[in-house]
């Protein structure tokens, strides 16, 4: 059963928590967001979300990334749950191969846990503008 009101969690709606754009989770009832804005991804690792699930509650989410450049640059794609990698990925020739952005990466994330998505470019040592996008529901 969805859990309502965010379950006590640090930036439910109202509590003066950011909305918007950032690294970080936001929530809004029992549903979750982050959106990264633009960020730049040169050669060294870069995050796009960082946040700490709430800790009641569990997440089902999904991740959706996209390079605003048309680039054919290769990337590093890294999520992170406490540290440990779940998903990498290597994103070859990027703007081909993901020109209107990537199908999203469905994901459980258990209570009380850091999530971080990073990027790299290991094409070259120049920044390339990405996105990352994370919507969910939170769960008791």
């Amino acid at each position: 059963m969805p859990l309502i009101g965010g379950g006590g969690a640090a930036n439910t709606a109202g509590s003066g928590g950011t909305a918007g754009v950032g690294t970080s989770l936001n929530y809004i009832g029992n549903h979750v967001y982050a959106n990264s804005g633009t960020v730049s991804v040169p050669t060294a690792v870069t995050t796009l979300i960082d946040g700490t699930t709430a800790n009641d509650s569990y997440t089902v989410a999904g991740i959706q990334l996209g390079c605003i450049e048309k680039v054919s640059d290769d990337f590093d794609l890294a999520i992170k749950v406490n540290g440990e990698i779940i998903y990498g990925l290597q994103l070859d020739n990027t703007h081909q191969e993901f020109s209107y952005g990537m199908y999203p990466i469905s994901l459980i994330i258990p209570p009380n846990s850091r999530i971080k998505v990073t990027l790299t470019n290991i094409s070259q040592d120049v920044g390339r503008d990405w996105y990352a996008i994370l919507t969910g529901e939170v769960y008791a």
